[in-house]
């Protein structure tokens, strides 16, 4: 029986193996996309939102148990535990503004409800607290302790696992009321500190860090060292306090250790990595407060496409063009600026993108500027300037016509050697893709064609045969064979060369070049180089030095078996050189000489504003000015600042001119300067000696508003019946000249002056300010005209109150005068009841018309006691009448402080028709006889 063979498919194979991957893939897709998703919760009303994140942090719903990782921009809800990882950060936004950056290794839960405010459990670790202006929190501390945050206050809290650990609570601004777990309680205000024991006993500490946060991240992006200063308060100021730093967490390797008695400050400077630092009372380790600084760098960006100084050239329509730079990983975007003038103020094109690279196709024509600035989160840098690229160039040009090949290789007039067989490289480039005829002539007509070929590239290799004449000129050109309709001009231009058989060249000078110039103290390290001749190859060299060019004064002669000569001394002059090598005849040839010059010197430049140990006083937020000489031959001078630990603080190493500005904090500092002449191609670079001064800055502290303070409300009858009075206090210098100003806040907005003139006390005084918001600040100088303004201040003077309303007592309202009234009153009298600090009244009385018109029948202005008879009753006549009053309030002046609204009241006047006319005695009517 025949046994059946089965071949095994391929295909099939690959089918099986395709799928089996297909599957793989897909699930490995799915679990990475559940792991990194983030939920969201339609239950539940979102309380916060995580608005920054680096590196690790994870967030746990309270009715689960998986901790899932979140990124930027991810909802909180009641009851969500949050933790980071180490070396990783997060930033909650609650609803009402509030924001808890949590540092590595923490963890917390959240709560926020409009009535309570923001509640947070903290497990273990180390945040700061920003509360909002009007919102409330509270921190519970994994012991019990728990903290309450009024509105505006900055702090920081740190704890540890469990409840036997320290806890501490620094406040920076504002102020919280903590309360220990055994229900003791402490208030501490801004600058001030505390700790928890465990034993729920709130103890205050003698030393509280004011000026930054725990843990401190700052970005690099200029490159050199970054200074931090490290501020605090003591409650004991004759106190010292040790300031240390490490790059061990456990201090277990103290890298540097200040002790600090004058001062309540101190700077730490790093360029890169992280550095942990704690200052505690000296001899009482026990209550140190710890922080951490992290500096990571950041390079200013590099522009690769397009290349500076292209030229993309189009036809039809705009070329899409590629713009790309080199990123880091701190930039959260890009802003990209396009140009038409290198200043970037003419901006036509400005595009915000993620990611490094971006295609634009809507520039035309024309030459065009570009730039890139990243976006930093990290200390809210922004779109820092400090780390934008370079200003960059390109051209975009556009043409009619295909252009014809452009020849690169070998270039115009170009002498070709050989030894053997003449053998020639050609280059040309070319717009479009097309297959090209190289031709090569003796004539500039090519009608004596030596060499033809035919190629799909844009280079090509020619051997000729040896030419019958040394320096045969050759001429060439390429045609281009396309299929395009509009290629007009498919043939190059035409190049010469020259093919001869190579000679050996003399001896040639290499080094030092002609005009060379160096100093002398610098020559020895110069060396002498030459290439000999074929034939004097491993011969030796005579080397002459002269002081003349005929070398009649030689100064110095050696002879060198090698190529090259080191360790000359001359002294300042003007000198040629040249080398002798031997031919081979035996006589010596010598090398035309190359000039060289010794030169002196650089000296050190004088600082001329700056004496040594001097005191520079400079205004706040201004720059230090160094000026110094000017020293000949110097094309820049570097200029360096140091601090007291002779750290680089700043540094101008390239500072034309003879000043330099720098923005430098009070502190003691020393300049260094140095003359620098710039290296050419026959010259290097030349450096004098340093000149150093030592001296230290100050800034005068400013006037300090004190009354009226800021955001006071100032009673307006008060503030119009006593002239308001404004202090201040001097600062640590004397005032030299002084202005007050006063400014009130318009209806649009806009400050108007109100009142400008000179003081020479802390102390002034203005009269009968109306109701409004003001701002009041001194102007000031010191004698040397530093500016010590003091800062804006605004209050508040109050509205007025009106006057009480005039009780309207006689007549009473809706009184009906009859006849017999009338009859029995010859006058009127209208009375009220006196309101108390009215100086006057007004009195009126209207006809009311039948359509309700009121018409003014009498008025008396400026009544001053509380009644007016009216004897003049001629005035009223049948009718509805309504009478007024109005009480005012006048300085002795007749300055109006305030009136009280209108009181009205009613009367009327009326008179019965009698219904039957019957006269007692009719008399004799005129017709009757």
């Amino acid at each position: 029986m025949r046994k059946r063979t089965r071949f095994k498919s391929p295909v099939l194979d690959t089918f099986v193996v395709v799928l089996c991957l297909s599957v793989a893939g897909f699930f490995g897709y799915t679990f990475w996309k559940d792991l990194n998703s983030t939920a969201r919760r339609t239950d539940k009303e979102k309380i916060a939102i995580i608005t920054f994140k680096n590196r690790i942090a994870q967030r746990k719903f309270d009715d689960r148990v998986v901790w899932e990782r979140i990124d930027k921009s991810t909802p909180l809800y009641n009851g969500d535990l949050v933790r980071t990882a180490d070396l990783a950060e997060a930033v909650i936004t609650f609803n009402d503004g509030s924001e808890v950056n949590i540092y590595e290794n923490t963890m917390i839960q959240v709560y926020y409800s409009d009535f309570e405010g923001v509640q947070i459990s903290v497990g273990n670790g180390n945040l700061q607290l920003e509360s909002s202006d009007n919102g409330k929190v509270q921190l519970t501390l994994s012991d019990g302790s728990k903290v309450q945050a009024s509105g505006g206050t900055s702090l920081s809290a740190k704890t540890t696992s469990g409840s036997s650990g320290p806890k501490t609570v620094e406040v920076q601004n504002g102020s919280a009321v903590v309360t220990g777990s055994s229900g003791s309680t402490e208030a501490i205000a801004a600058g001030e500190s505390l700790s928890v024991k465990s034993s729920g006993e709130i103890s205050k500490k003698s030393v509280t860090v004011t000026s930054i946060p725990p843990e401190l991240r700052v970005l690099n992006i200029e490159g050199e060292k970054v200074p931090v200063k490290l501020e605090w308060n003591k409650t004991n100021s004759n106190e010292p306090v040790v300031l240390q730093t490490s790059t061990k967490k456990d201090f277990s390797d103290i890298k540097e250790e200040k002790i600090i008695a004058s001062k309540n400050d101190a700077l730490i400077s790093l360029s890169e990595g992280t550095v942990y630092w704690r200052v505690f009372p000296d001899g009482n380790e026990e209550e140190a407060t710890e922080g951490k600084i992290s500096v990571e760098s950041a390079k200013p960006l590099d522009l690769i496409s397009p290349a500076p100084e292209g030229t993309l050239k189009y036809r039809n329509r705009n070329p899409e063009v590629n713009f790309r730079w080199e990123g880091n990983e701190y930039a959260q975007n890009y802003l990209l600026k396009i140009s038409s003038t290198p200043d970037m103020q003419n901006v036509i094109e400005e595009k915000v993108v993620e990611s490094p690279t971006v295609q634009i196709d809507s520039i035309g024509n024309g030459q065009w500027y570009w730039q890139v600035t990243p976006y930093y989160e990290i200390n809210a840098l922004g779109y820092a300037a400090a780390g934008a690229s370079k200003v960059e160039s390109f051209n975009i040009e556009k043409t009619d016509g295909i252009n014809p090949p452009s020849l690169t290789v070998p270039l115009q007039e170009a002498e070709i050697h050989y030894k053997e067989t003449p053998s020639v490289n050609f280059s040309w480039q070319s717009e479009i893709k097309a297959t090209y005829d190289l031709i090569i002539a003796k004539d500039k007509d090519f009608k004596d064609v030596v060499a033809t070929k035919h190629t799909a590239g844009q280079r090509a290799n020619v051997k000729f045969d040896i030419p019958e004449n040394d320096g045969q000129h050759y001429y060439w050109k390429v045609v281009r064979n396309s299929s395009e309709t509009d290629d007009l001009s498919p043939e190059s231009g035409v190049r010469t060369f020259s093919v001869s058989k190579y000679v050996s060249v003399p001896t040639k000078l290499l080094y030092p070049p002609e005009e060379y110039s160096t100093e002398s103290s610098k020559l020895s390290s110069v060396r002498f180089m030459w290439k000999p001749a074929d034939e004097a190859k491993n011969k030796e060299s005579i080397v002459q030095v002269s002081s003349s060019p005929n070398f009649d004064s030689v100064k110095v002669e050696k002879t060198v078996s090698g190529t090259t000569l080191e360790n000359l001394s001359l002294p300042q002059g003007e000198y040629y050189w040249r080398v002798a090598t031997e031919n081979p005849d035996g006589t010596l040839e010598y090398t035309q000489p190359n000039h060289l010059f010794v030169q002196k010197e650089l000296i050190a430049p004088t600082v001329t504003n700056i004496k040594e140990n001097t005191e520079v006083v400079k205004a706040k937020d201004s720059s230090v000015k160094v000026k110094w000489t000017p020293v000949q031959g110097a094309d820049y001078y570097n200029v360096k600042i140091y601090d007291e630990e002779n750290n680089l603080v700043a540094e101008k190493p390239e500072a034309a001119g003879t000043t330099a500005n720098f923005a430098l904090p009070d502190a003691a500092y020393t300049v260094r300067i140095q003359a620098v002449a710039s290296p050419t191609e026959t010259s290097p670079i030349r450096t004098g000696p340093v000149e150093t001064v030592d001296f230290s800055v100050r800034t005068p502290t400013s006037l300090t508003a004190i009354r009226p303070a800021a955001l006071e409300t100032i009673d307006g009858l008060s503030a119009l019946r006593t002239p308001v009075t404004f202090t201040w206090k001097d600062g640590s210098d004397k005032t030299a000249s002084a202005e007050f100003i006063l400014k009130k806040r318009q209806n649009d907005g806009s400050l108007k002056e109100v009142e400008r003139f000179k003081v020479n006390k802390n102390t002034a005084s203005v009269s009968r300010l109306t109701t409004g918001s003001y701002t009041w600040q001194i102007v000031a100088s010191t004698q040397s005209g530093i500016p010590i303004n003091s800062q804006p201040v605004s209050f508040t003077v109050s509205p007025v109150k009106d006057l009480q309303l005039p009780n309207l007592s006689n007549p009473q309202k809706g009184f009906v005068m009859d006849s017999l009234f009338l009859k029995k009153n010859r006058s009127i009298s209208f009375e009220w009841d006196p309101v108390p600090d009215a100086t006057e009244y007004n009195f009126v009385i209207y006809r009311r018309d039948v359509n309700g018109k009121l018409t003014k029948v009498y008025s008396e202005k400026g009544v001053k006691g509380n009644k007016v008879r009216l004897r003049k009753l001629s005035v009223l006549d049948i009718g509805t009448f309504e009478w007024n009053v109005t009480a005012f309030s006048y300085a002795k002046d007749g300055f109006e402080e305030r009136r009280s609204p209108v009181s009205k009241s009613t009367f009327t006047i009326k008179f019965d028709t009698p219904k039957l006319i019957t006269p007692d005695n009719n008399g004799r009517m005129y017709s009757e006889e």
